[in-house]
């Protein structure tokens, strides 16, 4: 419990810090827990991690004014710009049809600048996104390769995809690379029903995958199921440009292997490994790989009974019921056929991703995808049609907090 406590202590110095010192008086709740309920006298240890918190942002907060010669190390690689992280500061930087992979190392000459857009394609929030990898400032300049990395993918692309037409390209590289879908003109449709995350790659189909496993495998071959379950972790570590989400699910596996023995709990193992990635990272604090996973896994480790599995559409409700203020802030409105949709497509997302691991090694059974594809995307844009939406607005502070 205690690692927990101070998981919670650290998140909300770090809230004060990104939104307001008024977040501050969420100790207080806690601490009278904390004194009257748990008799724990480690209070100063709790106020320490929510001063560090508060003060860990400041660190990683840089790169106004920068100007002359940087070098960095490419953290994120698209089609048309990248992420330099460099001892002045992580930067936007634009450079059309580039082909440097992640883990790059270049040189640039030139100056920094505030960031000159504030949203991206079909309303997505491209400033808010850039600012949870710590970015605030662009770098301008000439680009100059000290090291070209090997995490290229492209070559891998070209071989799993060649017999995928273009639509059904778009969604398998959503699942397998983590590539975004906007360039799917379904995007939309899909948005409205609330089905953009489940045909993506995140730790959600690759945790069914694991369990899935470890339940068949760790009957006969038990001694082999750690290791093939870290191989494949590293695998989609490398496909994801090492996503946030991944790296939580293979630096959950480190954790359980190294204290195995100590035999803790799901809820300390999701904290220590929540204060581990956001001391690295505390702008992630501000992304949707954080605040939509975190918050359900330790819900459900601290209130789901033990013993008897819940029935699973009890469970599907209630998760969708925890997300409805995260998608009600996204939307501003409730879609009606979201909750019945995502209950039928989330098993078709589950097999969808299985079948497509067969890619790799037979990329010519991607002509079987294409039908189902097409069918699955022409499904999307009729209920999208008929679907009810409700506006909702912004209902205010008080609902969400409710």
């Amino acid at each position: 419990m205690i690692l927990f406590i101070s998981f919670l202590s650290f998140v909300i110095g770090l809230a004060s810090s990104f939104f307001s010192p008024f977040f501050f008086l969420l100790l207080l709740p806690l601490f009278l827990y904390l004194y009257f309920y748990r008799k724990e006298k480690k209070h100063c240890l709790f106020l320490l991690f929510s001063l560090l918190g508060f003060l860990l942002p400041f660190l990683f907060s840089s790169g106004k004014g920068v100007s002359g010669t940087i070098t960095g190390i490419i953290i994120k690689s698209k089609e048309n710009y990248f992420l330099l992280f460099s001892s002045k500061g992580t930067f936007y930087v634009y450079q059309k049809n580039h082909n440097l992979p992640f883990l790059s190392l270049v040189k640039m000459e030139g100056k920094s600048s505030s960031l000159s857009f504030s949203h991206y394609e079909s309303g997505f929030d491209f400033s808010s996104y850039l600012k949870s990898f710590g970015v605030n400032y662009q770098f301008t300049g000439k680009v100059e390769v000290i090291f070209k990395s090997f995490f290229g993918k492209e070559k891998l692309k070209e071989y799993v995809f060649s017999y995928l037409d273009d639509k059904t390209r778009t969604l398998i590289s959503s699942l397998l690379f983590s590539d975004s879908l906007y360039d799917l003109e379904e995007q939309s449709e899909l948005s409205s029903l609330n089905l953009i995350n489940i045909f993506s790659l995140s730790s959600f189909h690759l945790q069914f995958f694991l369990h899935f496993l470890r339940e068949n495998m760790e009957k006969k071959y038990k001694k082999f199921t750690p290791y093939f379950e870290g191989g494949f972790l590293l695998f989609f570590l490398y496909l994801s440009d090492f996503k946030f989400s991944i790296r939580r699910l293979f630096l959950l596996y480190l954790l359980r292997l190294f204290f195995q023995k100590k035999h803790w709990s799901r809820t300390e193992l999701l904290s220590l490994s929540g204060l581990i990635q956001l001391m690295i990272e505390p702008y992630q604090f501000l992304s949707g790989s954080f605040y939509y996973s975190y918050p359900l896994l330790l819900f459900l480790s601290l209130f789901q009974k033990q013993g008897k599995k819940r029935k699973q559409l009890i469970s599907f409700l209630k998760i969708q019921l925890f997300y409805l203020p995260f998608r009600i802030r996204e939307n501003h409105a409730i879609s009606l056929l979201s909750i019945p949709i995502s209950f039928l497509l989330i098993p078709f997302s589950h097999l969808l991703f299985v079948l497509s691991l067969l890619l790799f090694p037979l990329p010519f059974f991607g002509i079987l995808f294409n039908p189902i594809c097409q069918l699955f995307l022409k499904s999307v844009s009729f209920f999208s049609s008929i679907s009810f939406l409700i506006p909702m607005g912004d209902p205010g502070i008080l609902f969400y907090i409710l």
